[in-house]
């Protein structure tokens, strides 16, 4: 309970840099990003939410540009940067819906299924 407690004390900056040497180190295990979304969606922080953008748009963009090979129809996007922005937008709407109705069912994710959700969402823009 006390862990939880510093985690949503803790200034957004120091947050956000918890967050990104996380992503970067593929430490997808810890609780930072969890309590940035929280913060995004349960507190609507703003800031919270930009940052979060900030963080996730570098794997957007990478998935975006290695589609799975085990789809047939394409091996790989040939997306120019104006429509792969647009793309990274659309994604991440969705992913703040799915978000958004997770937590409203009080299952809100762990880092782990936050990415889970934003593949999810890339795939669906994409298959939209």
């Amino acid at each position: 309970m006390t862990e939880v407690y510093e985690l949503q004390n803790r200034p957004l900056d120091e947050l956000i840099r918890r967050c990104r040497n996380g992503l970067e180190d593929r430490a997808v295990g810890g609780e930072e990003l969890s309590e940035l979304i929280r913060r995004a969606i349960e507190d609507r922080n703003d800031a919270a939410w930009d940052a979060l953008v900030g963080l996730l748009r570098p794997q957007i963009l990478s998935w975006l540009y290695s589609v799975e090979p085990q789809r047939e129809d394409r091996s790989a996007l040939d997306v120019a940067p104006s429509n792969a922005e647009y793309l990274v937008y659309r994604a991440l709407q969705h992913f703040r819906q799915l978000i958004e109705a997770n937590y409203l069912h009080h299952q809100f994710p762990n880092t782990r299924a936050a990415l889970t959700l934003l593949r999810r969402s890339i795939e669906a823009v994409l298959e939209g």
